[in-house]
C-alpha cells in the first residue's frame, strides 16, 4: 500500500512539474526586447510610420465629436519602449461613445536602448 502511494505521488509531482519546466525553457529562448532600435528617437520614428498605416475615426456625440487616429503611440521610458495602441474600430466610422469607452488592444512594441539624450522627449 505504501509503495503504491509513493509511486502515485511521484507521478503527480512529475506531471505537475513538467509544464513548469517547459514554460521556463521556452521563456529562456525568447529573445530580449531591448535594443531593437538604437535610440528613443528611432523607436518613435518607427512608431509614427506604423501609426500612419491607418487613418482616422470619430467618436462622441454630434455636439462634441472628436476625430482621432486609429493607431497611437505612447513612450514608456521606464522599460524603455514605445507602445503602439490600436483602437478596435473601422477607418472613417463614427462611434457614439466617449473615446475612453472604446476598446483598445496593444498591437506593437518599439523597444529601444535608453540613452541620456533621450530623457528630454
Amino acid at each position: 500500500m505504501l509503495q503504491l502511494h509513493r509511486s502515485s505521488l511521484s507521478l503527480i509531482v512529475c506531471l505537475s512539474a513538467t509544464p513548469l519546466l517547459a514554460v521556463s525553457v521556452l521563456g529562456a529562448r525568447r529573445p530580449s526586447i531591448e535594443g531593437h532600435y538604437p535610440s528613443a528617437r528611432a523607436a518613435i520614428a518607427a512608431c509614427q510610420q506604423w501609426q500612419k498605416q491607418e487613418g482616422l475615426f470619430s467618436t462622441g456625440t454630434a455636439e462634441q465629436s472628436t476625430q482621432t487616429r486609429i493607431r497611437t503611440c505612447v513612450v514608456d521610458l521606464d522599460r524603455p519602449l514605445v507602445l503602439g495602441h490600436r483602437y478596435s474600430v473601422v477607418v472613417g466610422a463614427h462611434y457614439n461613445r466617449p473615446l475612453e469607452n472604446l476598446h483598445r488592444k496593444l498591437s506593437q512594441r518599439f523597444p529601444f536602448q535608453l540613452q541620456t539624450d533621450d530623457t528630454d522627449l
